[in-house]
């Protein structure tokens, strides 16, 4: 399981937070530069105006990413369901290919999913919200699967807790190596989400 980054347990509520912090940042140092032309020259037609306005562009675009990352934020993986997840991986010696907070968005709907896991050439995933249509989230992934020439992983999307946390341990029961195909879906999980 990934520590950092993407798929990791908290990432969607850290993100907000990040975005939020490099957003104000931005914001001050385009302040800054604005009103050291206007301080520094005493009028506002100057280049440090024009350094300032184009400054804002990025500023913008990390403000619509913090925007999302607020919105995707209250989907994210429950403490209890982080726990047991845990207790289940606590025995296990080799790296799962398992991740937690995937916020999957396509053209019509968005897929919010806690926790997933890809082993044994299927993925696994749960989403405890009823708005989230399991189906075409399955669909989804197995178009972006097809495109990026990954086979033999089979998708099930859980709305059930306790029958993912059934399928989930009874994946985790023996040890195995992660084929190239697993790692593949999981990357691919990865780039889909936010």
């Amino acid at each position: 399981m990934t520590e950092k980054g993407k798929g990791s347990y908290g990432y969607l509520k850290k993100q907000a937070v990040k975005q939020g912090l490099i957003a104000l940042g931005m914001l001050g140092f385009c302040s800054a530069i604005f009103l050291t032309g206007f301080f520094w020259l005493k009028e506002y037609a100057t280049i440090l105006t024009v350094i300032a306005v184009l400054g804002m562009l990025p500023v913008a675009k990390v403000i619509v990413s913090m925007i999302l990352f607020m919105k995707a934020e209250k989907f994210s993986c429950s403490d209890e369901l982080h726990n047991k997840i845990l207790e289940i991986t606590a025995e296990k010696k080799e790296e799962l290919i398992a991740g937690f907070d995937f916020y999957l968005t396509s053209y019509d709907k968005n897929f919010p999913l806690c926790a997933a896991l890809v082993r044994k050439g299927s993925l696994i995933a749960y989403t405890p919200w009823e708005k989230c249509d399991c189906n075409k989230c399955k669909m989804h992934l197995e178009e972006y699967m097809k495109k990026n020439g990954i086979t033999g992983i089979n998708i099930k999307i859980f709305s059930d807790e306790n029958k993912f946390l059934e399928r989930f341990s009874q994946l985790c029961e023996e040890n195995l190596e992660s084929s190239n195909n697993e790692k593949a879906m999981y990357r691919l999980l990865l780039n889909l989400s936010l």
